[in-house]
């Protein structure tokens, strides 16, 4: 295994020990707050009942999608730990694994971001101030 690659698989095994599941640290990084959190304060600004309804509903899509990928993410993290295991893996056999990884989390990322997105057109650019201080609309 070359050292770039050795690296790499420390750093998954690192980033998924410390980060835990994939779709919940996203989130955290993207907004800096949980779904529980989000929605909590979100319902306690907005009033209007049909929006708080539309953000309930994206914060559940959100919440089922991150738990899809937490699955994907760990069945991901058992082939590792099994590849790790083996005398006959080759340097070449972790390319595979180091590409699913990056997809991913780069799937974590695009469900948050959507969700983020989503929802922003339930709140006015005050409100999301109010949820996300120091953010812009």
């Amino acid at each position: 295994m070359k050292r770039s690659q050795s690296g790499q698989v420390l750093i998954v095994l690192f980033g998924t020990l410390l980060m835990g599941r994939s779709g919940l640290a996203a989130g955290l990084f993207l907004t800096g707050k949980t779904s529980k959190e989000i929605r909590k304060e979100a319902l306690t600004i907005v009033a209007d009942e049909h929006r708080r309804a539309e953000i309930k509903k994206v914060l559940k899509n959100w919440e089922r999608e991150v738990k899809q990928l937490d699955k994907t993410r760990q069945r991901r993290v058992d082939g590792l730990a099994a590849l790790l295991e083996r005398h006959d893996v080759q340097p070449e056999d972790f390319e595979p694994v180091f590409a699913n990884f990056d997809k991913a989390e780069a799937e974590a990322f695009a469900t948050t971001l959507a969700m983020r997105f989503t929802l922003r057109e339930q709140l006015t650019a005050e409100q999301w101030r109010e949820l996300f201080p120091g953010g812009q609309p």
